[in-house]
């Protein structure tokens, strides 16, 4: 009687470690998974026709037609078709140029003052201010939030223009999402300019992806778990 006990214990203690690893299995499998939803693995290259520019953009985003917009012309659109949600907007600033004794800094300064019109400063919440150089040109960074949104944009100068790369991405929004929008902003150029180049895998390239390396790994440990708790068995003539 003892025999079968200890063998029925020794059973259910097998099954029992078995089910752990399985679940463990599902649950950092699972996890992976919904980890590399935002990371593309592809990029292309959206050139513009009437403007000029180029931007390198996710292949599994979406580049909209252009629509008007109060004060800043036709802006572009690209929308995000995995997380939902959020855009990344270009346009350019055609009633406000920047005068003569001003540089992009004083220009966003006065920017900032307009925008009081609709907003106070006391209900919009600046986090980032940063100089920054795209494709040689001088840009500022902007990150915020409003009453109506989480924001941030990059203002940049083009000769008397400035153009903008805005989004509603801000201080919450996952960091890969984050990551998407400055690689596309370091991206945004003017081919055919006096600026050095800036290094970026080809139209269409594939980019480097090794989380299903690990996978591997752990799913061979798994199945020799397995097979040496299949293999053993207890000692029943004690």
């Amino acid at each position: 009687m003892n025999i079968f006990l200890r063998w029925g214990s020794y059973i259910k203690r097998q099954k029992t470690l078995l089910v752990k690893i399985l679940l463990l299995w599902i649950v950092v499998f699972s996890g992976e998974v919904f980890a590399q939803s935002p990371t593309p693995k592809k990029w292309l290259v959206y050139t513009d026709q009437k403007y000029h520019f180029s931007i390198e953009y996710p292949s599994d985003w979406v580049v909209e037609s252009r629509v008007g917009s109060s004060g800043v012309g036709e802006v572009l659109t690209f929308r995000n078709l995995v997380s939902g949600g959020y855009t990344i907007v270009i346009g350019k600033h055609d009633l406000y140029k920047v005068r003569p004794d001003e540089n992009i800094s004083g220009w966003t300064d006065r920017q900032l003052e307009r925008e009081e019109i609709v907003f106070s400063s006391e209900e919009v919440t600046y986090f980032i201010r940063q100089d920054l150089k795209i494709d040689g040109m001088d840009a500022i960074f902007i990150r915020g939030v409003s009453p109506l949104t989480e924001f941030q944009y990059t203002n940049i100068q083009k000769d008397k223009i400035v153009w903008f790369i805005w989004t509603n991405m801000g201080e919450t929004t996952d960091k890969r999402l984050l990551r998407i929008y400055e690689k596309m902003r370091n991206s945004f150029s003017f081919p055919g300019s006096t600026s050095p180049p800036i290094t970026f895998p080809a139209t269409g390239a594939e980019l480097p992806n090794h989380s299903g390396d690990w996978m591997l790994v752990f799913s061979i440990a798994l199945l020799c778990t397995g097979w040496r708790i299949l293999r053993k068995s207890p000692d029943v003539g004690r």
